[in-house]
């Protein structure tokens, strides 16, 4: 979908979950973004206890909004935003954003966002803001020292104001000028990260504290407890603090040599521009550690302890939920067999994976963990997979259901796989919180279902499960390839109906830009007789005519050539 609105040009993309685009540029999606989309507001109800007013500057997939909308203290959360076609995507997300635009209490108003907090009499107790990269024209005005002030003057006694900065394609100086800026207006500003490549500044005029049963109690009512299992996958205060990566004293050595950011001096936009594309940032697990040294862990919570090792445990398995490698560390122990575990799943290394697992003894402390631990025991065909999916299902169904598709396989249920898998998918279209790297890795299982059970009911009932698409277009594309694949092995040698439905999604108009998906398109259309094959071919001719030569071919021709 794509509309030219009133002030931008934006677009929707759902090939791998609903993604917002502005300009031509990504600014959001509503399932790989939705730890910071969900928690930059949340996070600041949950850390504020009774809220009853909220001010979100940006809509977009409605995520903020909505889930800020939906905690029962708050009387009402004001959206602002400045492009109207933006509301349309944000209506087709109300599966990631708790159905935002059923609820009275939310109110979308169009226009600038600084403008709103310069002049507005309001006063509200959660004031979120996550715009644009500050390297777009007019966004950095949303980091300024007189935005901060507009802000701090808006926040009702107790407030919270919290700010989205990215982690990526910026250098030090840079995000010292963001700590510098911010810190030049709020006394306290602390820091989270609700994504690897977001950071997440929590500024107050008090200190934001916390009696840990008390927070405890909080995690367990709604809607913090889905929020937090569904954006966070994780279910325990010591999950929500592996998010937490420094405090003051963090802000206070960030803030101390960087410029300021000022309405006349946006310094900003040219600061991050100058990354743009620069396959660079500042690590998050860094500042963790930087913090560490500082003595700046401490989140300023009272009361019970909290369990340190579960805490470690969970800001490794973060990284995996994002599909990425944990730090390295010089870990010992089972802190060593925890991270070797995460690390070899995430590289796809599943027998070393489990060759670490004869270190691990412990507990299993969140819904990745779990998950990721399944999965390696059921590729193994180990009977005690049995005991972690029938856990894990009560947390994510579509999740459990797919990891006892591949235990069936590889026990040689062929029909379990079957039907387990036809179940997972199922579920997985109204669970958008399904894991993503889970999904894109058990997708691929299908062919090898069919080619188990052979054609028949169940290899209709598998192929229907891929039919339609998952929660908020969650890995649309590899369901797509899937569903191609699956549908060869029902036709057998000559492309039959299966083959006729599952290659048309991609004789439309915004056909993957890929040799291999174009090879398949044209030669399947051929094969079919289809009307579309001679334009399929013509694709397929056209993007190899413009794809670029690998460097041995450059060399071979020239060698050829004499070496002219």
């Amino acid at each position: 979908w794509e509309a030219d609105g009133r002030e931008s040009a934006v677009g929707m993309l759902t090939n791998d979950g609903v993604a917002v685009i502005v300009g031509g540029k990504s600014d959001g999606n509503a399932i790989g973004d939705a730890g910071t989309q969900v928690m930059v507001g949340l996070l600041g109800a949950f850390l504020h206890g009774e809220p009853k007013r909220g001010l979100v500057i940006g809509l977009g997939t409605g995520s903020t909004a909505g889930w800020l909308a939906a905690v029962p203290s708050m009387e009402r959360v004001d959206a602002v935003e400045l492009e109207p076609a933006v509301t349309h995507i944000a209506r087709a997300c109300a599966l990631v954003n708790h159905d935002a635009f059923r609820n009275p209490k939310l109110t979308v108003s169009y226009g600038d966002g600084r403008d709103v907090l310069l002049t507005t009499r309001r006063q509200y107790d959660i004031i979120a803001s996550e715009p644009s990269n500050p390297y777009r024209a007019g966004v950095a005005s949303l980091y300024t020292r007189e935005l901060y002030r507009a802000a701090r003057a808006r926040l009702a006694p107790g407030g919270i104001f919290l700010q989205w900065v990215q982690g990526y394609e910026l250098d030090l100086s840079t995000l010292e000028t963001v700590y510098t800026t911010m810190r030049g207006v709020f006394p306290h500003v602390v820091t989270w990260a609700p994504l690897h490549g977001d950071l997440l500044l929590v500024a107050s005029d008090t200190p934001i504290g916390g009696d840990v049963e008390t927070l405890r109690d909080r995690l367990a009512r709604e809607p913090y407890a889905s929020a937090f299992r569904d954006a966070w996958r994780v279910t325990t205060l010591e999950g929500v603090l592996a998010r937490f990566v420094g405090n003051d004293g963090l802000t206070t050595a960030l803030g101390n040599r960087g410029r300021t950011n000022t309405d006349d001096n946006m310094a900003l936009e040219y600061d991050f521009a100058r990354h743009v594309g620069v396959h660079s940032g500042v690590d998050t697990g860094v500042l963790t550690t930087t913090a560490a040294m500082l003595g700046a862990m401490d989140p300023g919570w009272t009361g019970a302890a909290i369990d340190r090792a579960s805490v470690d445990a969970q800001r490794m398995t973060s990284f995996v939920a994002e599909g990425q490698e944990p730090p390295a560390s010089e870990a010992e122990g089972e802190r060593a067999a925890r991270r070797e575990i995460a690390r070899a799943f995430v590289a796809g290394d599943y027998d070393q994976a489990r060759r670490a697992m004869g270190g691990f003894r412990g507990t299993v402390f969140d819904v990745t963990e779990l998950a990721m631990i399944g999965q390696l025991l059921a590729d193994a065909g180990d009977p005690s997979a049995d005991g972690v999916i029938r856990t894990l299902a009560a947390y994510r169904p579509a999740e459990a259901a797919f990891i006892l598709s591949l235990f069936r396989l590889r026990t040689g249920d062929a029909a379990g796989a079957a039907r387990a898998f036809a179940d997972a998918c199922h579920a997985f279209r109204t669970d958008p919180w399904t894991w993503p790297l889970l999904a894109k890795r058990a997708l691929p299982m299908a062919p090898a279902i069919i080619d188990a059970v052979g054609p028949g009911e169940l290899g209709e009932a598998v192929f229907e499960s891929l039919g339609q698409p998952f929660a908020a277009s969650s890995e649309d594309e590899t369901r797509l390839a899937a569903r191609y694949l699956v549908a060869i092995r029902l036709d057998g040698m000559q492309p039959g109906e299966h083959t006729r439905v599952a290659i048309a999604p991609y004789t439309r108009a915004n056909v993957p830009w890929r040799e291999s998906v174009l090879a398949a398109r044209a030669t399947t259309l051929a094969r079919l007789g289809d009307p579309g094959a001679a334009a399929a071919a013509r694709d397929l001719a056209r993007f190899r005519a413009h794809r670029e030569p690998d460097l041995s071919s450059v060399l071979r021709a020239r060698a050829g050539a004499g070496g002219s």
